[in-house]
Parts: structure tokens; sequence; C-alpha cells
């Protein structure tokens, strides 16, 4: 999970939170088409696996295999 640190990401112990004034999307492989998880809030690490928090606190739990790409871009608003 070096690669969330690099794109930006604070982390705090296995905990990656999005940073102030930018919004976090995470694409998993699964299937034919990929699963989008916009509006991260955080990134639980545990292991192999993850649990993705929502900002609506939606959560989803996944295997760090499964992620095909994770984008950091500024809030426009």
């Amino acid at each position: 999970m070096d690669l969330l640190t690099r794109l930006g990401l604070p982390r705090d112990g296995e905990v990656f939170a999005c940073p102030a004034g930018h919004l976090v999307t995470v694409y998993l492989g699964l299937g034919t088409e990929p699963l989008i998880i916009d509006r991260v809030a955080r990134i639980d690490v545990a292991g192999e696996h993850l649990l993705i928090t929502g900002v609506r606190k939606d959560r989803y739990a996944t295997a760090v295999a499964q992620v095909l790409a994770v984008r950091l871009a500024a809030d426009s608003k």
C-alpha cells in the first residue's frame, strides 16, 4: 500500500484518509466491468484486504489484488 502514500494519502497506522479538498476514487476489477467506488473517505488495510468507506458511510470490503487503480483529484468545489 506504499502506492497510496506516494499518491499523497495521509497514513495513520493501517488507515489511509482522503486529504481535505480532494476526492478519492477506487477502481476494482470484478468481472468484465470495473466497480468504481467514488467519494472515498478512508481506506483501512488488513493484510491482503481493504475496507473502503465512503463519505456517506457506505462500506466495501475487497482484496488488495482486486484494486486496478486509485485516483486522487482536487475537489472542484
